[in-house]
């Protein structure tokens, strides 16, 4: 399956080192690393920003932009599940907080899947 895998993200990076002169800027995002001379050798040496301090809070939201972007959403979902906010706010750390992409764990981000998911749905569930 890995093969299989390997094969279809050599094709896509193809495409993208063919087309590389219209291309100025591109953010691939993936949960699975491969070594590079079997996946990249078609696209040359991506610069990798997984764990890099600077980049730590771009894939996901933090606390603080929770409260601030998602205001009526943390409001009316803590109306209709009858609890504070502040009692919602922490379930939802408990649920959808926690991924983190620097070496040292400092910034812990929601899910954004997860989190949308759960506002769309007001039910704790692992989306």
């Amino acid at each position: 399956m890995a093969e299989k895998v390997r094969n279809v993200l050599r094709s896509f990076y193809v495409q993208i080192k063919a087309n590389d002169r219209h291309i100025r800027f591109t953010f691939i995002t993936g949960i699975s690393k491969f070594t590079r001379p079997g996946v990249f050798s078609a696209m040359n040496t991506p610069f990798d920003i997984s764990l890099m301090p600077q980049y730590a809070e771009i894939c996901g939201y933090t606390e603080a932009e929770i409260i601030k972007y998602f205001p009526d959403h943390l409001k009316e979902t803590a109306k209709s599940m009858q609890i504070s906010k502040k009692e919602l706010l922490k379930k939802m750390k408990d649920y959808y907080n926690g991924f983190s992409f620097d070496d040292e764990a400092k910034a812990k981000l929601y899910n954004p899947y997860s989190t949308l998911s759960f506002f769309a749905e007001k039910e704790w569930y692992n989306y």
